[in-house]
């Protein structure tokens, strides 16, 4: 299990605990691009489940959101990760915390969160990543601090021609 790292949401950290136990994450290329794509890669680590064991996998990341010329910048959490274990994920909750984005600012929210205060949250019940119904990703959009302003300065430009 893990979390992709390259060019749209670079990981400036990454860190896993299963059981309340923090365990090694080691970064490895993504085997699916080309060599010339080095730059993208997951974060990994192996856990072992017996027969009908139930874990606690805990990871924390920070991420640089994806962005676009245009302004609009978003986050993807990929979830499908999970759906090479055997048999359902028995729960999952995710928690993204938004540092300098305000949620008045979001534009798009797939599939939809519970939102309170400066987080979102969602919560997932025996499931598997992308297959009968089931998201492969969580993701958002929101528009840029600069490309708010830039909306607004057209919008009072507008204005000011129909006076």
């Amino acid at each position: 299990s893990g979390g992709p790292d390259g060019p749209y949401t670079p990981m400036s950290r990454f860190r896993s605990w299963v059981d309340d136990v923090e365990v090694e994450c080691v970064a490895l290329p993504d085997a699916s691009l080309p060599e010339s794509q080095s730059w993208d890669y997951w974060w990994t680590k192996r856990v072992g489940f017996a027969a009908g064991q139930t874990r606690l996998i805990r990871d924390h990341y920070i991420a640089t959101p994806g962005s676009e010329a245009g302004g609009m910048q978003w986050f993807t959490y990929i979830l499908e990760t999970g759906a090479s274990w055997a048999g359902t994920i028995g729960s999952a909750d995710i928690v993204v915390t938004l540092d300098g984005i305000d949620v008045d600012w979001l534009d798009e929210i797939d599939p939809r969160a519970r939102v309170k205060g400066k987080t979102l949250r969602w919560r997932f019940r025996n499931f598997e990543p992308g297959l009968l119904g089931s998201p492969k990703t969580i993701y958002f959009s929101w528009l840029s601090t600069e490309a708010r302003a830039e909306r607004e300065r057209r919008r009072k430009d507008v204005g000011a021609w129909d006076e």
